[in-house]
């Protein structure tokens, strides 16, 4: 029976946002704080490798909730499938890089059980990156975790390169017209802060040396919608915000 390991780092403040309270990821009883990372270890000839979270709607409101899923850094001829209240058949790695799932209808106060992320790794030997951020359509409400399957290859977690435990970042205003203020934790001394729309499709990048204290970043080109805005150090995402660009 493969070993699953819960490895959560507090990639934001200790103190949840609001949206962070409002919907809960938890496993096995445990809150994942927002934008933590989870480690599932399995190996090659693992004919499925899963991980179940329960998500709580703990609002006084009944929430449409959808999760989407981000292939950050996948192994190719894998396979895998995402289950929210259904589970769809598995896709090809790289097949659809950003899917987002049917809604889901959740009365307030109340515990769904029914998401699982799967990789099928098929004999194929490596570490597949997941991000999924749970959205309650309509709202501002979100929550997000990140999964690393190790099917024959150990995966090196953001605390395996720099042991950063906790960093602080900010974006604001949000929502954003013409320019975004950008504050970066002064322990963030490598990376890029990389921009992608709802699609995955990367729409800016920085280097984190040229932003020293509070900067600005220009979005007047940028068309209105949502955006996240991430600190990457060696290819892996150590923390993420979203924002709003209406003009």
């Amino acid at each position: 029976m493969k070993k699953i390991i819960l490895s959560i780092l507090a990639l934001t403040s200790i103190v949840l946002s609001v949206n962070g309270q409002s919907l809960r990821i938890i496993y096995q009883g445990t809150v994942v704080v927002n934008d933590s990372f989870l480690t599932v270890n399995g190996n090659a000839s693992s004919s499925d490798i899963d991980q179940n979270l329960w998500v709580l709607n703990n609002t006084t409101d009944t929430l449409n909730v959808k999760v989407t899923k981000y292939e950050l850094n996948v192994t190719a001829g894998t396979l895998n499938a995402t289950c929210w209240d259904v589970c769809p058949p598995a896709d090809t790695a790289g097949q659809f890089p950003v899917l987002t799932s049917p809604t889901l209808l959740m009365d307030p106060g109340t515990t769904d059980y029914s998401f699982a992320a799967h990789v099928y790794p098929r004999g194929f030997s490596g570490c597949s990156h997941f991000k999924y951020v749970f959205e309650a359509v309509g709202t501002s409400i979100r929550d997000s975790v990140e999964i690393y399957f190790n099917h024959g290859q150990v995966c090196s977690t953001p605390a395996a390169i720099n042991n950063i435990s906790e960093i602080s970042f900010d974006a604001y205003p949000n929502p954003a017209a013409d320019k975004i203020n950008l504050k970066l934790d002064e322990k963030i001394t490598e990376g890029e802060i990389v921009i992608t729309n709802v699609l995955g499709i990367t729409v800016a990048r920085y280097n984190v040396n040229e932003f020293n204290g509070n900067n600005q970043i220009s979005v007047a080109t940028f068309e209105n919608g949502l955006y996240f805005l991430s600190v990457v150090s060696e290819n892996h995402v150590l923390s993420t915000r979203s924002i709003h660009i209406l003009k």
